[in-house]
C-alpha cells in the first residue's frame, strides 16, 4: 500500500508489523502476518520521485502463534503499487525592519530574519544568504534578499528540497539629517539699508544646498529686531 507523510526531518519507515502497509488475501481462517520486514524508508522530500519498496520478508502464523508459512506455496506479492512518498512542507523567511537609520552619507543595511516552519533542528546556511537591499537616501526600500536559501539539518545534510520557501520583506527607512540654519547678528544706523544677512548653516555632510530665505521684524526705530530664516522642513536628505 502507497505510503506518505510529509516532510518532518524523520523517516517514514515501517515499524513493527506495519499493518497498514499491506494487505493479505487468501490465508486460512486465524493464520496471519507476522515479522514482516520492510527495510527501505525515505526522509528527504521526493514527491516528484517516490520510491519504490518491496516487502523483503515475512512469516506467517496460526491462532496459537505458531509459524505455519510452510504451508502456503505460490504466494505471490504484489509491490506495483508500493511507494513510499515524502512531501515538502511550508517554511517561511521574513526579512527585519530597521525604521531608525539617519541620513549619513552611507549606505545602510539590515541583515536581520527570523524563520517560520523548519522542523526537527534543521536551519539555513547562513553562507547562502544574499540581502540585496541597501538605502542611503532618506525614504523606505524593502528590505529584500535573494528568495532562495540552503537549508541543513543537524547533521550538515542538505534538506533544501524538502521545503516550500516563503519570503515576507520588512523594510529599511532611512531618516532626514538634522540641519541648523542659525542667522548671524547683524547691524546698521538709523536710514542706511538693510545689510547683506548672513547664517551659519551646520549638519551638510556633502554639498548639498539648503534653501532658505532671511526675514527680519519689520521696523525701522533704532532698537532690535529678530532676523528668521525661513525654508521648508525637510529638503532632501535634510531636516
Amino acid at each position: 500500500i502507497p505510503q506518505s507523510k510529509d516532510y518532518d526531518g524523520t523517516q517514514l519507515a515501517c515499524v513493527g508489523n506495519c499493518t497498514d502497509w499491506y494487505q493479505v488475501t487468501g490465508l486460512d481462517e486465524g493464520d496471519s502476518i507476522s515479522n514482516i520486514v520492510i527495510s527501505d524508508t525515505q526522509t528527504l522530500a521526493n514527491a516528484s520521485n517516490p520510491k519504490h519498496y518491496n516487502i523483503e520478508s515475512w512469516t506467517i502464523v496460526n491462532a496459537r502463534g505458531n509459524d505455519v508459512t510452510a504451508k502456503y506455496v505460490n504466494v505471490a506479492t504484489d509491490t506495483n503499487n508500493a511507494y513510499l512518498t515524502v512531501y515538502p512542507v511550508q517554511m517561511s523567511v521574513t526579512t527585519g525592519t530597521k525604521r531608525d537609520f539617519i541620513y549619513d552619507g552611507t549606505s545602510h543595511i539590515w541583515h536581520e530574519y527570523t524563520t517560520n516552519g523548519l522542523v526537527n533542528g534543521d536551519f539555513i546556511d547562513e553562507n547562502h544568504v544574499n540581502f540585496t537591499a541597501e538605502r542611503r537616501n532618506v525614504g523606505t526600500s524593502s528590505n529584500r534578499m535573494v528568495p532562495v536559501v540552503t537549508i541543513l539539518n543537524s547533521e550538515g545534510q542538505n534538506v533544501t528540497d524538502s521545503y516550500v520557501q516563503n519570503f515576507y520583506y520588512g523594510e529599511i527607512t532611512v531618516n532626514p539629517k538634522p540641519v541648523t540654519v542659525k542667522a548671524n547678528d547683524a547691524q546698521k544706523e538709523y536710514g542706511q539699508l538693510d545689510p547683506t544677512f548672513s547664517t551659519v548653516v551646520n549638519g551638510i555632510i556633502d554639498d548639498y544646498s539648503i534653501s532658505y530665505e532671511l526675514v527680519r521684524t519689520e521696523g525701522e526705530e533704532p532698537g532690535t529686531y529678530t532676523i528668521t530664516p525661513i525654508g521648508a522642513a525637510e529638503q532632501g536628505n535634510y531636516a
